[in-house]
């Protein structure tokens, strides 16, 4: 039977599922003492592929793009240098200090290793300078973890896009702008969850769209305005009088747009293939539970961005072939049986406890950029004699030690072993990190979690130029002046390539700076508790992360019975 247990940070009742007391029982973990949303929200605070920083590479001293805040005192690599055989992780190893806990022994190691500046596959990259979790990119600026793109700006999640603009999670589109979660659309303004749509503005879970406007819920249909069919006439006549190169005919027919959505069911989970899987923005899942934004995974618990993974719990970002991964973050590509780990890839296996360990690395614990090794701790090299038996004793002794995060107002569970990194080991702000995306919560309550929180100094100034509202009053003078962000006060600048975009698709020009942009663009993937409820048409008992009381949540088989 499921263990209940009380949450140490939010005092909320959790359950611990057959399947993680087996697995920790079995590997003699300490069962945890964090509700799921609570151990996830965690983790996403170890991790950064957005907020970029000048620094200067510690092996080379030249200037470099960085996640990592130089004011944090870590050291960074440019990722090319960190990459190559010209120094030695080993060289930084240290003795274990039975006297002291362990954490406290692995932020010292933190401080000292070299970690990447960027994860950037540089070869793949052409005049991509901006970016971030990135490969394959030619004439892209300020887009992050995405792939085989071209001409894309200020984006996120983008796989084999040209010309996309304030896009976040797109595959093989083109020509779009401001949407979220598409696939195959071409020359499309502000969708959402719609896939193989053309020449459309404002839909939302549609399929197979041409030439529509305002639509929910239409599948395979042309001409339509605001679910209304028209012949091509009467469409083209209807859509010369919505000028969508307006900003503030932009916000009045968003305003529309949103009320109109509420009076359409809503299916219970976005996405497709999924079998006995729950969460939201899922495709091809078998026995998944509370994941979200995730293809190809089976047997998967408490999971986000996840693609191609089985047997794994507490898994977040990356996937690619990985199996028997718990409780870390940003690993993959052929990972196996990873515990409590950050950011390790490239056929890594039988790790606990590592930081950016990769290329073939297993059988090391509580190690920071390692490539190739094994039987190591703490970046010292041992026998597989001694290394086996010194992990046991190190186990026994952190589950031993007290765990404690300086700044933090709760303490965990009795000992170190079991848990993630402490909060305080984040190479990043929490404000952030992926988790103020996923898991956004005040600065109060990331300080009470034990997290660093980045302060902002916005500097007054006056702008140089004002905005109109219509993209055709934009003049090229533009490029040249300081703009003003309406939102932060915060200064930022258009380029050419972004504003040669705004006039091709007719779109306003945005009064808010690239970085607010995504940020907001961010927010669509907070992740709301899973709720068991009923079908609003026939009462069969769903799990949704909806809220019934604003809209009526259908199951799949009624949704697809009622969708146009």
């Amino acid at each position: 039977m499921s263990q209940k247990r009380t949450c140490v940070v939010t005092g909320k009742e959790f359950t611990i599922s057959d399947k993680e007391e087996k697995y920790c029982t079995t590997n003699n973990i300490p069962l945890p003492d964090m509700c799921p949303e609570e151990r996830m929200c965690q983790m996403e605070g170890m991790s950064n592929s957005v907020y970029l920083y000048n620094g200067t590479c510690a092996f080379t001293h030249k200037p470099i793009l960085t996640p990592t805040p130089p004011d944090k005192g870590f050291t960074v690599y440019d990722i090319d240098a960190w990459n190559s055989d010209k120094w030695d992780p080993l060289s930084y190893g240290q003795d274990i200090d039975w006297n002291r806990p362990f954490f406290e022994q692995l932020a010292e190691l933190q401080k000292k290793v070299p970690v990447p500046s960027l994860f950037v596959a540089r070869s793949t990259v052409v005049n991509s300078d901006y970016c971030n979790g990135v490969g394959y990119l030619k004439n892209c600026y300020l887009l992050f973890v995405s792939a085989n793109d071209e001409d894309c700006l200020f984006s996120f999640g983008l796989f084999g896009c040209k010309n996309v603009v304030d896009t976040l999670w797109g595959t093989d589109c083109e020509l779009c702008y401001g949407s979220f979660h598409i696939t195959n659309c071409y020359n499309c303004r502000f969708v959402e969850n719609c896939s193989n749509c053309s020449d459309s503005s404002f839909l939302y879970n549609c399929q197979g769209l041409k030439n529509c406007f305002g639509c929910v819920n239409l599948n395979n249909k042309e001409y339509c305005f605001y679910n209304e069919p028209y012949t091509k006439e009467e469409y083209q006549k209807k859509i010369a009088e919505v000028d969508l190169g307006s900003n503030e005919r932009v916000k009045k027919e968003a305003d529309k747009f949103h009320q109109f959505k509420l009076k359409f069911p809503h299916k219970h989970l976005i996405g497709k293939q999924n079998e006995n899987s729950t969460g939201n923005y899922l495709d091809n899942t078998k026995d998944c539970h509370n994941c979200f934004f995730s293809q190809n995974i089976q047997d998967l618990e408490n999971s986000i961005q996840i693609r191609d993974a089985k047997d794994s719990m507490d898994f977040l970002g990356f996937g690619m072939h990985a199996e028997l991964i718990y409780r870390s973050h940003g690993c993959g590509d052929n990972a196996y049986n990873l515990k409590f780990c950050l950011s390790c890839f490239g056929n890594v296996r039988d790790l606990e406890y590592c930081i950016y360990a990769n290329s073939g690395t297993k059988d090391c614990f509580g190690c920071i950029s390692l490539k190739r090794q094994e039987y190591c701790i703490l970046n010292k090299k041992y026998s597989k004699e001694e290394y086996f038996a010194l992990v046991e004793r190190l186990k026994e002794h952190m589950r031993r030690s007290p765990l404690r995060s300086p700044d933090a107002t709760f303490e965990g569970q009795a000992g170190e072993y079991g848990s993630f990194f402490p909060p305080h080991l984040s190479y990043f702000y929490y404000n952030q990190s992926e988790g103020m995306n996923y898991f956004p919560i005040t600065k109060e309550e990331a300080t009470k979690r034990g997290f660093a929180w980045f302060t902002e100094k916005v500097e007054d100034f006056v702008p140089t130029y004002t905005l109109p509202d219509h993209i055709r009053d934009v003049k090229d003078d533009v490029l040249h002046a300081v703009l003003r962000s309406e939102k932060s006060g915060k200064k930022y600048r258009m380029i050419k390539q972004e504003l040669e975009f705004y006039r091709r698709m007719n779109v306003p020009p945005p009064h808010t700076s690239p970085m607010e942009r995504i940020q907001e663009n961010l927010k669509h993937t907070a992740i709301l508790p899973l709720k068991t409820m009923k079908c609003s048409r026939h009462g069969e008992t769903i799990e949704t992360v909806y809220d019934s009381t604003k809209q009526q949540v259908y199951c799949e088989k009624c949704y697809q019975e009622t969708i146009l």
